[in-house]
């Protein structure tokens, strides 16, 4: 069986592109695992200028208008053998429309990840667009594909909404790749008050923090004696600094910019309670590498990852994203802060990780996938 992952970009984990990242991961592992593996990027930028990898990787010249694709990936999928397995990466890309009807036509299996992008949430950004995107274009691409690969039970959900009779979905989460974390030492026993902490793009919509700065206004006002901290840049860092100011929470919110490699760990690590409020995620990295780094979650329904951080006891879950509930979960974890038994979850984290979401696990599911 030869495998072939096909991204827009490179696979390049040092960019800031998740779908990439994870495509290289599993490409990575795959290899290791003694499989056939080729990444296919089609981008605007023929160079090389990736880290060295254990892979083969092809790229092919991008066309800006996107009505069709170029002669030389037509040309690669017509010499395609019949045992190999195609993976697409990427929703609402038009090239992996035209690659799903080549495939198709030469009877090339394939399976299409779709990276959260058919979540509820997701969906209703640009929602006419995308809906009519979806049944005149998308809509084939899933119905064609041997499986559908989807990341979290909300993404399932909707996808059996939109298409009631489909009967080929998966669902796999991303992985964490334990090597890539660092061990970061920081005595905490003598901190009184909990620190809660967000690392990503400052996006108030995306990931929700409109609602973690109303929930953790709440939070001070029950008498909360902890500090949040927010990790990151983004565009609505003006935002949110003057909603903290409207609030009276300024004082006990820091905002410490993006940080990168070691250092971002090191702030990550100092975090007691991890927190994503998103409204719309497929699964996102920054929890992962929370719990790996043994730091409980405290998480929206829409992460993605409830179920497995009840299933270990390794945080905090609500369902319905309102402040009110984010209070709620704040001040639980404060209680847990206070009693010592926050430790617990934060091993229970780190387990979960090991357990459930290495890259060895994903890539070892997804090939069962291919098999089939």
């Amino acid at each position: 069986m030869k495998i072939i992952h096909s991204v827009l970009g490179k696979a390049n984990p040092e960019r800031m592109n998740g779908v990439n990242k994870v495509a290289h991961n599993l490409a990575t592992t795959q290899t290791n695992l003694g499989y056939d593996v080729t990444v296919w990027g089609i981008t605007h930028s023929l160079e090389e200028n990736y880290p060295i990898r254990n892979y083969k990787t092809t790229l092919f010249q991008a066309i800006p208008s996107k009505i069709n694709i170029h002669e030389s990936i037509r040309n690669a999928i017509a010499k395609l053998s019949k045992d190999t397995v195609f993976h697409i990466h990427g929703s609402f890309i038009k090239e992996f429309a035209h690659i799903a009807k080549l495939l198709t036509k030469y009877n090339i299996p394939y399976v299409y990840t779709s990276h959260g992008s058919l979540g509820p949430i997701a969906m209703q950004q640009n929602a006419f667009i995308k809906k009519y995107y979806f049944f005149f274009i998308e809509k084939y691409i899933l119905q064609n594909a041997k499986m559908v690969h989807l990341l979290g039970k909300s993404e399932v959900e909707n996808v059996k909404r939109l298409m009631p009779k489909t009967n080929n979905t998966v669902m796999i989460p991303n992985g964490q790749d334990l090597s890539q974390i660092p061990t970061v030492s920081i005595d905490k026993s003598q901190r009184k008050n909990p620190i809660f902490g967000f690392l990503g793009r400052l996006d108030k919509n995306h990931k929700g923090l409109d609602l973690l700065l109303d929930g953790f206004a709440g939070y001070m006002k029950n008498g909360g004696t902890g500090t949040l901290e927010l990790v990151g840049n983004g565009e609505d860092m003006d935002f949110l600094k003057n909603q903290a100011a409207r609030l009276n929470i300024s004082s006990r919110l820091t905002f410490h910019g993006a940080k990168f490699g070691d250092e971002k760990f090191e702030y990550l690590a100092n975090f007691d309670i991890f927190v994503h409020t998103s409204r719309m995620e497929g699964f996102p990295t920054a929890v992962l590498e929370a719990a790996a780094l043994g730091l409980p979650c405290l998480c929206s329904e829409a992460t993605n990852a409830n179920d497995y951080l009840r299933e270990w006891n390794a945080g905090y879950c609500y369902k319905e994203n309102k402040s009110e509930n984010i209070t709620h979960q704040l001040q639980l974890a404060e209680r847990d802060f206070n009693d010592k038994s926050i430790s617990r979850k934060g091993r229970n984290a780190r387990k979960m990780i090991e357990s459930a979401f290495t890259w060895e696990v994903i890539s070892e599911a997804l090939i069962n996938v291919y098999k089939k």
